[in-house]
């Protein structure tokens, strides 16, 4: 049996640890069943002269273009028949909620919920406005 010196036993040890390294990672299987992966890109608007002498910047047109199929299409012609009643009963949902509302520690889903019903309560109050006025 021979003796192994220390840089011996060094070199192989490092050895063994990268050759277990490369095993585990997989380095060594072939790509089966890659899949191509959209990536992001990055702009530097503070160089960015917001495309002039068009409507649209080319990239806010193009990532539009691009994720379409992502977003649903806007309902058309929204009305409101009883606009005073649904105004009624936002108003009564955010009394509710604020019933609930409990002295400390309040949750986030409270705030934003709350948040969002005092938003369609604005909206809401803005159309009877406009409707009042035409």
């Amino acid at each position: 049996m021979s003796l192994l010196s220390r840089q011996d036993f060094i070199k192989r040890t490092l050895a063994a640890g990268v050759a277990s390294g490369l095993v585990l990672s997989g380095l060594g299987k072939a790509a089966e069943g890659a899949t191509i992966t959209h990536r992001e890109t990055f702009y530097d608007l503070t160089k960015c002269d917001g495309c002039q002498g068009l409507k649209m910047p080319w990239y806010v047109s193009a990532c539009r273009e691009e994720n379409s199929f992502k977003f649903p299409q806007p309902a058309e012609n929204i009305e409101y028949k009883d606009l005073k009643g649904e105004i009624a009963r936002l108003e009564e949902e955010i009394a509710e909620l604020k019933r609930r509302w409990p002295a400390h520690s309040v949750k986030a889903e409270m705030v934003e919920q709350l948040e969002e019903l005092e938003e369609k309560l604005d909206r809401l109050r803005q159309m009877e406005q406009q409707e009042g006025s035409s």
